[in-house]
């Protein structure tokens, strides 16, 4: 009881402040403010490009590349890895040639 007792005395007295944080001080201001909107781009321009890459292999039929890329979050760098390498876009298949039967002569 009498430890509890003298940590409110120091409380009392103005000695028990406890400072802020380095990571506090630098998210104040208007550097906190540049480090919040570069963070906020960053965090847009990630989901564009996971939306993206997630897009083109489900169009392409790499499920293996989808559930990868949907799972792990590495910050886009599996989407760039798919996308400059696997993720080429398949060409969509074409009209299939039939053989034309020939016609009866009468």
């Amino acid at each position: 009881m009498a430890v509890a007792q003298d940590y409110a005395n120091v409380l009392d007295a103005g000695y028990g402040t406890i400072p802020a944080s380095p990571a506090a001080t630098l998210m104040t201001g208007a550097f906190g403010l540049g480090i919040m909107a570069v963070f906020f781009v960053l965090i847009v321009a990630v989901v564009v490009l996971k939306g993206f890459a997630l897009w083109r292999a489900a169009r392409n039929g790499h499920k293996g590349w989808f559930v990868a890329m949907l799972v792990i979050n590495l910050m886009g760098i599996l989407e760039i890895i798919y996308l400059l390498t696997a993720g080429k876009t398949v060409p969509p298949p074409g009209p299939v040639a039939t053989p034309k039967s020939p016609v009866p002569q009468s």
